[in-house]
This record gives structure tokens, C-alpha cells and sequence, in this order.
């Protein structure tokens, strides 16, 4: 796996959407960077949870703006119900998790197992995320973790 640290990339305030103002930057900054690694490429942007999904939302409009082909797989929490739970990808596209932070692997391992699911493989290319905790193992192979 190659890490890329990036010092463009800081901490985002947590709760994403609450502070959304003051993370817009910082969301800008993945876009870039996704931007930069996968131009042309079409792309299937995991997350989880309200967080995830927001910084998924702005990544895609930006590189769909950019002329790239995008697709948002919302993984739900434990007791989320609210709305559909079918995950839409594409099989041909490229895999990457965007989140903010990843520090216990909750959110990895419940992507990898809704993956798994709905797709019948488990395949990330990267992993997207402004830090992350210095003991975390990553398992499952993965090309790419971009963080601070």
C-alpha cells in the first residue's frame, strides 16, 4: 500500500454538517487530490454514516463538474433506516472510502462487509480521509491511503 501524506489536508470539525462552513476547504482539498489521481476515471465513492456522506456528496459534485462519472454508496449504520437501502455502483468504476477521520475501523469494516454484499468482492483502490489513527491496519489491500 503507498501512503501519500498530504499537508494540504487538516483535520475536519466534527460534526461535518454542523460546521459544514468551516470544512468546505478541507472537502475542496479531497476533491483535488481525487481529482489529480483518477481524472477521467469513473469513480464509486463509498461512506458511511451523515458525515461520509456529505463530504461524498460535495467530492462527486466537484469531480462530476469536472467532467468525471460518479456514483455515491451510502453504507448505513447500525439502525439507520431512513430512505432506500440499495447500494447503485458500477462494476467497471474505481472504488475509493472518503470519511474524516478513521481511528477505530468501524467504518472500514462495515463498508468491506455491505461490499461484500452487494457486490460479491471486496476491492478498494483508496482511501481518502484528512487523518487517521497511527496503529490503525488496514487488512484489506488497498493502492492508495491519502491522509494528513
Amino acid at each position: 500500500m503507498e501512503h501519500i501524506n498530504d499537508p494540504r489536508l487538516t483535520m475536519l470539525n466534527y460534526p461535518i454538517g454542523e460546521n459544514l462552513s468551516e470544512n468546505l476547504e478541507g472537502i475542496g482539498i479531497m476533491s483535488e487530490i481525487i481529482q489529480d489521481q483518477y481524472q477521467g476515471i469513473g469513480l464509486n465513492i463509498w461512506c458511511r454514516g451523515s458525515s461520509g456522506s456529505i463530504i461524498a456528496a460535495i467530492i462527486a459534485k466537484d469531480y462530476i463538474d469536472m467532467g468525471g462519472l460518479a456514483k455515491i454508496c451510502h453504507v448505513k449504520k447500525y439502525g439507520e433506516s431512513s430512505h432506500s437501502s440499495k447500494i447503485d455502483f458500477e462494476g467497471n468504476f474505481i472504488n475509493i472510502i472518503v470519511d474524516d477521520f478513521v481511528c477505530s475501523g468501524h467504518t472500514l469494516r462495515a463498508i468491506y462487509a455491505k461490499q461484500q454484499e452487494v457486490t460479491g468482492y471486496r476491492k478498494v483502490d483508496s482511501i481518502i480521509v484528512t487523518g487517521t489513527y497511527e496503529g490503525m491496519d488496514f487488512r484489506d489491500k488497498i493502492r492508495l491511503l491519502i491522509s494528513q
